[in-house]
Parts: structure tokens; sequence; C-alpha cells
């Protein structure tokens, strides 16, 4: 069943982290498109026909309009109660005054072709700029260069491939979708802007449209050997990102849903090993202590029954009386010397104070890599719940790499389960810790976090300040900044 569970919770956290991120992609996605429509109305027309281009020299012989005072266009304006005056009103004749009024106001002079072409061999000029940036991997000094040549000529598809290609290498994938959507509508034949955006897409885990655009690359260009390799992969992505089927028999079946996700995910039934006796079955062996509580005295020792619930009596229990008897000082000093190493084996580790030392078997413990990502952290921190194996894990991670690894993920329980390592597992060892305190004050809502310490919690804070003071040397500056952030 902890198979089963494990499964399981690597199964939602890889749905709620796909949902997450498709809700967020659309949104993005949006924006662009809003973005991109909007530059489409004020760069472009519908018949894609270059629109003239106006010049700022406006007409000389442009007139001037006298001004109207405000005791003149009162009287023209008609009062809203005067209804026989709206009913004679031509709203037709007052719609075509306002159009030629707009035109009049609006007729600038063309520009000609010469000035066209003086546009455009400007715009070039940039683009080379951006070509020998581009020569030299500086992509943001790149793409300075080709937004300077669509400022001045937008009608080029090549000054939008160009920059898209410097944004596919600074990971803005939804601008080079952009900017490759663009350079498509100007020209629909453009090979390199159909792969600049399948690259976008696929990046952006939209494999549907990725392989349209692949598709339509190898119809341009059957013998393009990086768009078959690329739609290959895509095709691969799709199929196994499909979900999970449930058949009917699945559904009329006793068996846990848990189990049945399971054994879809690891390709066939988990086998639960045979020839084992269940646990209520088999009963341990005591152990015999090796000393005496007194000489001459026969010792009876009471060895425990294990019956399941249903096998126990159910008669009420008696009670016996209990006297106690003096003995000699050496009998119980000497007990106590032969007590004290089967404390120790006795005692479960969690009960043993803060301020002894456990011995430890580092040589059996097997520590995973360090995380790269956080539901790494959680599989591996979640799977192993002993105190020796997580402070194995928190020691070989680097130092600053907490805050960068959580962001905005980090939970109370896991919160409080670090300090309750580094308060115990850390100070025995004798081990700094005052960078994990700085680490963990730099993750996203540290605040939040701070509000739901229990007083547990708070008191390990204050073990591990005492601790950096006296064994790590930390100035009260320090830690006074830090207490401040923690709120103890």
């Amino acid at each position: 069943m902890e198979v089963d569970r494990s499964i399981l919770l690597q199964k939602q956290v890889r749905d709620n982290s796909s949902d997450l991120q498709s809700e967020f992609y659309d949104m993005k996605n949006w924006e662009e498109q809003m973005k991109r429509k909007d530059s489409e109305l004020l760069h472009a027309s519908g018949d894609r026909v270059l629109p003239p281009i106006r010049s700022r020299k406006k007409s000389a012989a442009k007139q001037v309009k006298p001004k109207t005072t405000e005791n003149e266009a009162n009287r023209k304006r008609i009062k809203s109660s005067d209804y026989t005056s709206w009913d004679k009103f031509d709203v037709d004749k007052a719609c075509e005054e306002l159009d030629r009024q707009e035109e009049h106001e609006s007729s600038d002079e063309e520009l000609s072709k010469e000035e066209l072409e003086k546009n455009h061999n400007q715009a070039v000029a940039h683009k080379e700029k951006g070509n020998v940036f581009v020569k030299k991997q500086q992509w943001s000094q790149a793409v300075q260069s080709y937004d300077e040549a669509i400022k001045v000529f937008p009608y080029d598809a090549v000054f939008y491939a160009n920059r898209a290609l410097c944004h596919l290498k600074m990971d803005n994938l939804y601008s080079a979708e952009a900017d490759c959507t663009a350079a498509i509508q100007l020209d629909e034949l453009y090979v390199k802007a159909y792969h600049r955006r399948a690259t976008a897409r696929k990046e952006l885990k939209q494999y549907k449209e990725a392989m349209e655009d692949l598709e339509k690359v190898l119809k341009l260009d059957p013998s393009n050997k990086d768009a078959s390799k690329m739609l290959t992969l895509v095709k691969k992505k799709i199929e196994s990102s499909k979900p999970l089927l449930v058949s009917q028999s699945d559904l009329t079946d006793d068996t846990p849903i848990e189990k049945k996700i399971g054994e879809k995910l690891c390709g066939g039934p988990v086998k639960k090993p045979q020839n084992i006796e269940p646990t209520s079955s088999v009963v341990p062996k005591p152990k015999i202590p090796c000393w005496s509580l007194g000489e001459g005295e026969d010792v009876a020792i009471i060895q425990p029954v294990m019956k399941p619930p249903h096998q126990r009596s159910k008669k009420p229990l008696r009670r016996i009386e209990v006297k106690e008897t003096e003995s000699r000082n050496s009998n119980i000093e000497g007990t106590v010397k032969k007590i004290e190493p089967l404390i120790s084996e006795v005692i479960p580790v969690q009960e043993v104070e803060h301020d002894t030392v456990r011995p430890t078997n580092l040589e059996h413990v097997e520590l995973p890599p360090v995380p790269r990502t956080t539901v790494q952290f959680f599989m591996n921190w979640k799977k192993n719940k002993d105190p020796e194996f997580r402070f194995l894990y928190l020691e070989q991670m680097p130092v600053d790499t907490i805050h960068k690894l959580f962001k905005d993920s980090m939970e109370p329980d896991t919160f409080s389960e670090i300090l309750t390592i580094l308060s115990t597992e850390f100070i025995n060892r004798k081990k700094p810790l005052f960078r994990y305190l700085e680490d963990l004050a730099q993750v996203k809502r540290f605040g939040a976090l701070t509000m739901f310490m229990s007083t547990a919690d708070k008191n390990a804070l204050k073990t591990i300040f005492k601790y950096c003071e006296v064994s790590e040397h930390k100035s009260q500056d320090e830690l006074a900044s830090l207490q401040k952030k923690y709120e103890v």
C-alpha cells in the first residue's frame, strides 16, 4: 500500500503542476495575442496592402478656423427638453459634416517611393547591426537593433523572425511565438518563421500547435531534417501525455483506486510477497537481562502475552497491591550500573534528550542526489522520515539553495520539520547551522510561515539562536536581525 500511495502522490503532484502551468500558459498566451492584435491593427491592414505613410509636414494651405465663442456654441446646441427640434434634427447630415472635418484635419501629403526606400535602407542597416550582435551571442543588444528596424519599417518579415530567434535564445518563449506569428502574417511561405514558432510552442508544451507548424514546414521544405526529427519528438510527447483510461471492469472491481492507478503506472499488478506470516502472529523473543536484583534471590521473568483483540478476556481486571521493600545501597548502585547499557537499547530515538550525542550509522544510509526541483525534495523528504537521513539530506545541500529551490512552495509542516532537524540533529553533531537560518529567511512568503509557528517551533528557534551565539560565535547584530525576521 505504501508503494501505491507514493505513486498516487506522484501522480497528484504531476497533475497539479501541469494544471497550474497550463492555466498560466493560457493567460500568457491570451495576453500575447491581445498585444499582437493591437500591433496588427496599428501597423497592417486587412488585405495586406502597405498603407500610405503620412508625412509630418502638414499642408501650408491649411485654413485657420475662427474660434467660436461659448455663446455661439450654446446657441447651436439643442436642449434635451426641446423635442420638436430633435424631431427635425438630421443625423446623417451631422455625421457627414464630422467626417468632412476629420478628413480636412488629417489631410497630409503621402511619402513618395524614394522616402519609402530610404526608410527601408535605414531598417536594413539596423538589421545588419543586429546580425553582428547575434554572431557575438549578445542577444539583448541584437533585440534592440531589430526593434529599431521594425520602428523604421514594420513591413518586413525578416526583422520579426530574427528578433524571434533572439527571444528563443533568452527563453522569452511567448515573445518569440508572437514575433513568428507576425512574420507569418507578412509572409505565409516563410519557412524559418514556422520552424522557430514550432520550437517555441514545443517548449511551451503546446504540442498540437507545434505539430501543425512542423507539418507546414515539411510541406514547404520536404528535405528539412531538423523539422522531421522535431516532429517525431512532438508526436511522442503527444502520445505520452494522453490520460489514463479506466475501463468499466475496473470500476466494478472492489480493489482500491490507488492500487489500480499504481498497476497502470507500473505496467502490471503489484505482487505481494508470499510465505510471510502476518505481523500479529509473530511474537518477539524477550530480552533476558544479564544482571540479578540481589544475591541469592530467585528472579521470575514475566513475558508479555500477545493476543489479538477478539481473543482477549472480557473479565474486569483485579487490583494487585504492590509492596515496597528496602534494599541495600550497594545493590542499588550495582543495579544502576548494569541497567545503564540497557536503557540506550530500550529508549527510542525520539525520546533521547537534545544534549546527548547519539551514535550514528552513516554507512548504511543511501542518500539521493541534491534535489533540483521542489517535487524531488518533497518525495525524498516524505519518503524517509528518519532524522539521520534528513540531517544528511540537508547537510549535502549547497549554500543559498533552499530559497531558490522552494520559491513560494514552502509548507508550514515542512518548515517546522526542518527547524526540528536543525535544533536536534545539527546541534547534537555540533554542525554549523546559521547559514540555514539565513537561507530559510529568504524564502518567499516567509512572513506567513512565521505566523503559523507553534510554541515548539519557537522554543527550537531559541535553542538554535543560543547555539549560534555560543558555538558559532555570531555577533549580536547578526542574531538580532535574524531574530527580528523570525519574530522570536
